[in-house]
Formats: structure tokens, C-alpha cells, sequence
């Protein structure tokens, strides 16, 4: 059976509906392993995880690709954005989508997913539209810079470490978006 990235990101959904299923339903439960006692579907789901960690720290030389797809996302991103700023532009943060929606965050946080998602043989561009308003974007490019800064001297033995550094990078992402939007 192939295991892949996605499905360790779909078990974790899983898992989270499920652990708030049980919340929902029983109140009194106090402890994580009461959760997972009382629920067989939480345990299958914890599970699941533990198998695709287990699975993903086996170390392997193909995880590397990811990197340097990661490096080339990176790399489309901060000459877009050097290009807006030339111009005299800024991102627009909404990326073209309503107001309210911080869709650049998602098109740049998706462009990093499907490069782990194809274990690095796909890195894709995303477009950044521009706006005339200004707004902090000094945040993001130093998100970019030092992303390559420390891919440029990383290395990731297995998916695990490929894994958890796209989901820190994401959570780093959206925090500057949230903080931005203040």
C-alpha cells in the first residue's frame, strides 16, 4: 500500500473530527486515553498517524527533491515579489479573492503543499496579483528569505522531516497573515 503525504494530513483530520465527536458526546471524558477508549474510530485514526510517522521516518535520499522543490517555490515567490515592489505595487493579499479572505496565504501555502504532496517532482508558481494599497509585506519576504536561508543548508533525511517542516512553515505563515490583518 502507498502511503502518502495526503493521507497523513486526511488522518489528521479525521482524527481531530473524531476527537471532537467525542468531546461533544461525553462531556466527563478528562483524559486523552479516555478519549481514545471511548471512541474505536479516534484509536484508528491515532493510529493511522502513528503508522504514517512510523512509516515516513524511514530515511531515503528521494526527500531531498522535496527540498529543492521547496527552494524553487521559494524562489518564484520572492522574484515576484521583488518584481511588485520594483514596480511600485504590492501583493495583494487577497490574491484576487473577497476582501475578507486571506487567499494569497492559502495560494502560497497550496503551491508548498503540492510540491511535498509530489515528493518534490512538481513545483509549482503562483501568480501574485498586485494592489495599489500598501500593507506590511516586509513580513512575508523575510518569511521567504529566511525559508531559503534554511533550506539552503537543510537537509531531509525522510518525509517525516519534510513533513514537519512544511507544517511549521504554514503555521509561521499563517500567524503573519493573522498578525498582518490587525
Amino acid at each position: 500500500m502507498e502511503h502518502t503525504v495526503s493521507d497523513y494530513f486526511e488522518a489528521h483530520k479525521i482524527l481531530a473530527k473524531r476527537i471532537s465527536e467525542v468531546k461533544a458526546m461525553e462531556q466527563g471524558v478528562k483524559s486523552w486515553q479516555d478519549i481514545r477508549k471511548t471512541n474505536p474510530e479516534v484509536a484508528m485514526a491515532a493510529g493511522r498517524i502513528e503508522e504514517l510517522i512510523e512509516i515516513f521516518t524511514w530515511e531515503t535520499r528521494e526527500t531531498d527533491l522535496i527540498r529543492l522543490a521547496f527552494i524553487d517555490v521559494g524562489t518564484a515567490i520572492e522574484k515576484q515579489l521583488e518584481d511588485i515592489s520594483k514596480a511600485g505595487l504590492w501583493p495583494d493579499p487577497c490574491n484576487g479573492g473577497i476582501s475578507d479572505d486571506f487567499r494569497l496565504c492559502r495560494d502560497i501555502s497550496g503551491a508548498f503543499r503540492a510540491a511535498l504532496y509530489s515528493h518534490g517532482r512538481y513545483a509549482p508558481e503562483i501568480v501574485i496579483k498586485t494592489t495599489a494599497t500598501a500593507w506590511d509585506v516586509y513580513k512575508i519576504t523575510t518569511y521567504i528569505e529566511n525559508m531559503l536561508r534554511q533550506l539552503g543548508c537543510a537537509t531531509f533525511d525522510n518525509l517525516l522531516e519534510a513533513v514537519t517542516y512544511y507544517e511549521k512553515s504554514e503555521t509561521l505563515l499563517q500567524l503573519i497573515f493573522r498578525d498582518s490583518d490587525k
